[in-house]
């Protein structure tokens, strides 16, 4: 049984390392298509957090961390859902001119509500827009 196997699969083994690749050249996708570029390119890292204790004291946070870049804008801001939608009960803003950037705020809310934080992240490089996302918190009742 094995004097059948072992050739056969030496056999196939042989064909398929030596079969040529059908790509394209990384110049015809230049040339032709612009850079392809999976998403995320300059953000490497964004973690948005919402914790509330039990005074109703809800600590949000957004975390960035990108690479190539010269500086990060957070907008972050905390909704609650109240009658169907969620609305903004406050909003903050950062600047970092850093490839990292930690935002932290802290404000009262109010029970009885859902809460969430968004956080809206655009990252530049000598003043070019590069990237931008979009970031939600886990929803926390109070």
């Amino acid at each position: 049984m094995y004097r059948i196997l072992i050739p056969i699969f030496l056999f196939t083994l042989s064909v398929v390392t030596n079969m040529p690749l059908f790509a394209s050249s990384n110049e015809y996708l230049v040339h032709n298509f612009g850079i392809i570029e999976p998403n995320f390119t300059n953000i490497s890292y964004i973690k948005t957090d919402l914790n509330i204790d039990s005074s109703g004291l809800a600590h949000a946070q957004t975390t960035v961390i990108a690479r190539n870049i010269d500086k990060i804008i957070i907008n972050m801001s905390l909704q609650s859902y109240e009658n169907g939608s969620w609305r903004v009960v406050k909003s903050w803003s950062q600047t970092s001119f850093n490839t990292e950037c930690v935002m932290y705020n802290t404000i009262y809310v109010s029970r009885g509500y859902n809460y969430r934080v968004l956080a809206n992240v655009f990252v530049y490089q000598s003043s070019s827009l590069l990237e931008n996302s979009m970031c939600f918190s886990s929803i926390v009742t109070f």
